[in-house]
Parts: structure tokens; sequence; C-alpha cells
């Protein structure tokens, strides 16, 4: 993490959400399974995410004058950082009709605003920053306080920009990159890395609604860095198909040679494969120009030919971990999912 200046890992969680955990990596007193479990994410609530970061803790106390943070990049609820914003509004002593307005953000569907409101909205985050960087809201920290506004400026622009103010889970990746570049723009020359599936990390422009890797091309240009892991064989746990038993072990199929995955784990026993895309031979470059089957990993388990998508893989990703044999990760008594009597 040092030896490539990484300054956070952002993760699929909200912006107010992440804070607890990153307080753990940072060696402050938390109760982390809690913590984690209060996200609501079942893909997180795992001994394996929990292992990850103590590992990330144990790295910070050993680099305590440059630690690396956590931050959170989703969007599909921001309630929390509206109230974190609204709480710093108050501060400032900002009238109970502003106050108001910023409340209405907290809702999915806000057609209640108008655009003339919107642009008031975008005025009062603009000065809540201001203030926030120049010290006003000295009980804050300043730069989550930043980089919690920059959620709701964004959440605040999608909804301009959908119909009837409506957030739909299109404008999700759009969203998460946004969510990303300002965390990126504010740490310069730091690096910061993004854990999401491959569907949001693919630079896929022909793909509707682009995902958000496509959108961070378009903004950050060749400082974003697209790498996918595939796996070739082994178990993952996801929702059965028809929703009817939980997020269960699921066995993968072995992956065809004549796969994306298949075709480069190949001839070779390493458990890891990795490459970046630039340095294949000329022969393999000019494979992958070729859409090739790649299978898709998601919440709920896809089997057969379904789960597979023919994808440019030359411009998809810029590099590759091929993982020869996974295992399903073991969800905490927090993170079991199921349906039926006792189901969450």
């Amino acid at each position: 993490m040092a030896q490539n200046r990484l300054s956070a890992i952002a993760l699929e969680i909200g912006s107010v959400e992440a804070y607890a955990i990153d307080d753990y990596v940072q060696g402050r007193p938390v109760d982390i399974r809690r913590a984690v479990a209060n996200n609501g994410y079942w893909i997180w609530d795992t001994e394996e995410f929990l292992a990850l970061l103590d590992v990330w803790k144990d790295y910070n106390a050993a680099h305590r004058e440059d630690p690396v943070h956590v931050l959170g990049a989703d969007q599909p609820q921001t309630a929390q950082a509206v109230d974190y914003v609204v709480a710093a509004a108050a501060r400032l002593q900002l009238d109970a009709e502003t106050v108001k307005l910023l409340g209405l953000l907290r809702e999915k569907r806000a057609a209640a605003i108008t655009e003339m409101s919107r642009e008031s909205i975008d005025r009062i985050l603009s000065a809540l920053g201001d203030a926030i960087g120049s010290g006003e809201v000295d009980s804050f920290d300043s730069q989550r306080a930043r980089d919690v506004i920059a959620a709701v400026s964004v959440r605040n622009r999608i909804l301009a920009s959908s119909k009837q103010g409506v957030y739909k889970n299109a404008q999700r990746d759009r969203a998460i990159a946004e969510m990303l570049a300002s965390y990126a723009a504010v740490r310069q020359d730091r690096s910061v890395a993004f854990l999401g599936h491959n569907v949001h990390v693919m630079n896929l422009p022909d793909k509707s609604p682009p995902p958000a890797g496509v959108h961070l091309r378009q903004m950050l240009r060749s400082e974003y860095v697209s790498i996918g892991v595939f796996a070739l064989d082994g178990e993952t746990r996801a929702w059965d198909a028809g929703l009817a038993v939980g997020v269960i072990p699921q066995r993968l199929e072995p992956t065809p040679d004549t796969s994306f995955a298949g075709a480069f784990a190949a001839g070779t026993p390493a458990e890891r494969i990795c490459f970046w895309n630039r340095e294949l031979p000329l022969v393999a470059r000019e494979w992958l120009k070729v859409p090739r089957a790649v299978r898709g990993f998601g919440p709920t388990f896809v089997a057969g030919e379904e789960a597979y998508q023919h994808l440019p893989m030359a411009t998809a990703v810029d590099a590759a971990i091929l993982l020869r044999n996974v295992q399903p990760t073991t969800p905490t008594m927090t993170g079991v999912r199921k349906r039926g009597p006792g189901g969450p």
C-alpha cells in the first residue's frame, strides 16, 4: 500500500456508514462487528472481511504517519450523509428554511425540489464546504465533512438530471463514479482504490446504463485503472436463483477453455494468474479485441450459459487477476440471509 501511495480504499457502502469502519482501522475503539452489520450489506458482513479489516488496521498501526482510510462510495441511500450535512448547517446557524431544504435530499423521491431550489442547495453545499475548509465548523473532521458534502452534492445533481426527481438504480454507477472522482480530486497525487463488482469497474461504453468504469475513464482518463477479478472454479456465495432459500454456497461450473479466463489459465497450474493487458504478447492482445465469454457474479446466482457475457476485454479492464479455485465467504451471525421463518 505504501509503495503505491494508496490514500484510501472505497467500498460499496454509504459515505457516513463507512466512518465507523474507518475509525476501526485507524485504531479507535469500535465494535467492528456491529459497525459492519449496520451497513446492511451481506457481502461485507463476513468473517473474511473482518479479517481483512484487521490487516488494514495492523498496516496503519505500523504507518501512523501515512495511514490508509476506508471510504464509502455507494449512493443508493444517503439519509445519514444528509443528516451529517444538516448537522453542520445547524452549527453554522443557518435558518430553518435552509435546513428544511437540505432535508428534502433525504428522500429517494424528491420531486418537491424545484430547479431554483436545487440551485440554492448547490450554493448552500458550496458555502458549507468553504466554511469547513476555513475551520468555521471546527468540531467536524474537515476531510470527512468535505467528503460527505460531495456525496450530497452528487445526490442533488443526479436528482436534477432525472425525471420527476427520482433516483433510480440506473443512475447508481454514475453516482459512484462522481463520488470516487471527488475523493481522488481532494487527495491529488495519492491513489484511491475501489473494491466493487466487476460490473461496476469495467469500461464498457456500449453497456446500458454505462458502468461506473465508463464514467471514471471519461473523468480521470488514463489515471483510472480497472482491474478485474475472475474465478475459474470452486464455490461462491449468493442468493439462490429463485430467491426461495437464501444466500448460500453455490458450486461454480468449470470455466471453458474458450472463455476469457479459461484461455489464459490453460497450460499453467498456477493458483493465481495476474497480467496487465498492455504487457501481453501481440497475439494475445489481438485475441482480446474480439468479445470473449466472461462469467459474471452478482447477488443472485446464475448458472450455465446465462452466467456468461461476451465482452471486449481488450478495453473492459486494464489488468486481470484469475483465481483458479475460490471458496464461499463465511457469514457472521448478522450476515446470514434466508427466506422463511426467522429469515431477515
